[in-house]
């Protein structure tokens, strides 16, 4: 599995972000070409690619239900280490608020881990996702989704 570089290979620290959702890194694992494929752009870009503490939550969980949980476990462990993890924290938790109520509003709620997602990626300067999971996160306004 090809892995990514935290910053990108060839970002740095200022460069703009893209996050990854979990649909993308379970692709990415189970060796979907199309995700393969994009890893591979979002490898070579300059781009530092994130993900959340919440996505990192999914994908263990995916594995502990597994019967080949153990290496599920150690492609995972590997493929996060080239990514940042973010953290669902207290601006995090402010946004999830405001979005709730702003989305509750006008009647297109969110699933309450999706929008803990959104919230921890906003909450770090970031408004790109790759996901196959349009539906749901095209309904933040302000977050472009980049699907594949």
């Amino acid at each position: 599995m090809r892995r990514l570089a935290v910053c990108g290979a060839n970002s740095s620290p200022g460069d703009p972000l893209v996050g990854l959702d979990t649909t993308f890194l379970s692709d990415v694992l189970r060796q979907d070409e199309t995700a393969v494929a994009l890893l591979g752009e979002l490898a070579d870009s300059k781009e530092r690619h994130v993900t959340t503490a919440l996505n990192a939550a999914e994908l263990f969980n995916g594995a502990a239900s597994s019967r080949h949980g153990e290496r599920m476990f150690k492609q995972i462990q590997e493929l996060l280490e080239g990514i940042v993890v973010l953290p669902f924290d207290r601006d995090a938790s402010t946004i999830f608020g405001e979005l709730t109520r702003k989305l509750t509003r006008h009647g297109s709620a969110l699933p309450f881990l999706d929008l803990m997602i959104v919230a921890s990626l906003l909450a770090h300067g970031e408004t790109r996702v790759v996901t196959r999971n349009v539906r749901d996160f095209e309904k933040v306004p302000g977050m472009v989704v980049l699907s594949y």
